[in-house]
């Protein structure tokens, strides 16, 4: 009888409902929105907030989820517009924080630290401010009031992995590795099967000069996340500190494999990899052709990089153009071109001009850039 009861309730389940009415407001088509970006539908959701928009133009939640799309379409001059329209119709700490997320993509930091302090004023209590403002004064070489921002959070949030993870990069950078692997302790009592807590902690082996730990680290990163490209390529790089050049090209290949054409790093490093397993000619074949795919400005430092290591820039036109780098992350970009250049020099058998270069690249204090720890392990090896 049960069975039979379960067979009329499915056929009668089999009539369509009637279909829901359209949404009617600019609150409902707002809602409508947040459910497409939800979904990961920014196409939807755009056409449902400007729906809002024309029945309610005044309704800032509408003009804020369409920045948030336009953001995820890579229109950022559009989003930092909506957002603005947003600010200007309901200044609210949440719109402050999404402003700022746009304008850390333009690598507008001081404008995002600007209006993450906005946000802060507004709602002392808003932890998600001080760690966004904690991780923009990180990336502005800011490293106290990084610190600062860090612990604000974790006093609002003591059992916040990623606060913790935070500290630990700043600390890093520092040169306070204890502390930073003590504070990636922390973070992975609280999120034991996190392949980001577990990658963070290779990075700092990895600069303490902890080989073995740092690998052992990356590996359960991507047992954990084997799609994530970046555990990859952090792992190419500790085996090409170690000098382990054909599993470091590996991991190169597998992180260009899974990343957009737009990521230079692995294919930045793999050329070096290969170089120095004697097949620099064909790896020079193959980043002519990446450069040519790359969708990017043509003598940003990326590609400066590839033209220089393809032969197709001098090396005096390739340094002054990183002499003169200026703004956000300078520092980390006169880094990777001194460490380059280096290793380019190292690969022609100039070991006096190579160590010379890789000393001028730590001089940068760049210590958030990959490419510092790298030039500290080849000076390593250059004095055994």
């Amino acid at each position: 009888m049960f069975f039979i009861d379960l067979l009329l309730a499915a056929a009668l389940a089999t009539q369509d409902p009637a279909p829901a009415p359209p949404p009617s407001s600019a609150v409902e088509w707002t809602r409508a929105g947040d459910a497409k970006l939800d979904n990961a539908d920014a196409d939807g959701a755009l056409q449902d907030y400007l729906k809002a928009i024309g029945l309610d133009p005044k309704y800032a939640p509408a003009w804020n989820g369409r920045a948030i799309a336009r953001q995820r379409k890579g229109d950022l001059d559009g989003a930092l517009q909506d957002f603005t329209r947003a600010l200007e119709l309901e200044p609210s700490e949440v719109y402050w924080r999404n402003r700022a997320s746009a304008k850390r993509q333009q690598s507008d930091l001081r404008g995002a630290i600007t209006d993450l302090s906005k946000a802060i004023e507004i709602n002392p209590k808003y932890g998600e401010a001080y760690i966004a403002r904690a991780t923009a004064r990180f990336a502005a070489d800011d490293l106290n009031g990084s610190l600062s921002d860090f612990r604000k959070a974790l006093e609002l949030d003591p059992r916040n992995p990623d606060v913790y993870r935070g500290m630990a990069y700043a600390k890093k950078d520092e040169g306070d590795y204890e502390g930073a692997l003590n504070d990636i302790s922390r973070a992975l009592s609280l999120a034991p099967d996190s392949a980001a807590l577990h990658a963070s902690r290779g990075l700092i082996n990895a600069y303490k000069g902890e080989t073995h730990a740092a690998l052992k680290d990356y590996t359960r990163a991507i047992e954990l996340a084997p799609q994530e490209m970046s555990h990859y390529y952090f792992r190419g790089c500790v085996y090409q500190d170690a000098q382990k050049w054909r599993e470091a090209s590996l991991d190169y290949k597998r992180a260009s494999e899974l990343s957009s054409p737009q990521w230079e790093f692995p294919r930045l490093r793999m050329w070096l990899a290969r170089a120095r397993l004697g097949e620099r000619e064909p790896a020079t074949q193959d980043l002519k052709a990446w450069l040519l795919l790359r969708k990017g400005p043509p003598n940003d430092a990326a590609a400066r990089v590839a033209a220089y290591l393809t032969g197709t820039l001098d090396e005096k036109a390739f340094l002054k153009a990183a002499d003169g780098e200026i703004g956000a992350g300078y520092k980390g970009r006169r880094c990777q071109a001194y460490y380059f250049a280096g290793e380019k020099r190292l690969l022609d058998g100039d070991r006096g001009q190579a160590r010379d270069l890789f000393k001028r690249a730590l001089a940068t204090e760049a210590r958030n850039w990959r490419d510092f720890g790298s030039a500290q392990a080849e000076l390593a090896f250059m004095e055994k």
